[in-house]
């Protein structure tokens, strides 16, 4: 898997994309994620591709709908998130898996405002789901190559 997609945690929606930076810029897809036109115009503070990552960090931070961007690389994938961590936030990626996961692929899914994450195959995910499990008692702190 090497495709990138937007989720709504608010409902379960997901939007495949080619890139993220670039498809939010789009008027007509960024509506589609909930942004009104008001949070649309704050995005020109951002200089495509030199600000892509205090970008896409404002996005998950400050848009109303609880949004969370997954990228696809190869065996794993990474979902990420800011806001909306709750076991409906997983629900809605369970809504997203369900349709491109195969029984192997690595979930990382990482909280972008508390550093912390989780790794898991999609199947003990899809398990995990089914029987109730509380995911988000699985977040550990990221350990840091820093010290």
């Amino acid at each position: 898997m090497k495709e990138g997609w937007w989720l709504r945690l608010d409902n379960g929606e997901s939007f495949r994309i080619h890139e993220h930076e670039i498809d939010i810029r789009r008027p007509e897809f960024a509506s589609k994620l909930g942004i009104s036109d008001e949070l649309f115009s704050h995005f020109k503070q951002f200089v495509p591709v030199t600000d892509r990552i205090e970008f896409l960090t404002w996005i998950l931070e400050n848009v109303p709908t609880p949004l969370a961007r997954v990228r696809g690389h190869g065996v794993w994938a990474t979902v990420e998130f800011s806001r909306g961590c709750n076991e409906d936030a997983f629900k809605a990626i369970h809504c997203w898996g369900r349709e491109v996961c195969g029984p192997f692929l690595m979930l990382q899914i990482r909280n972008l405002k508390t550093d912390e994450s989780f790794n898991m195959r999609w199947a003990e995910f899809d398990e995990a789901i089914k029987s109730g499990t509380k995911l988000s008692e699985l977040f550990c702190p990221r350990i840091s190559a820093k010290g």
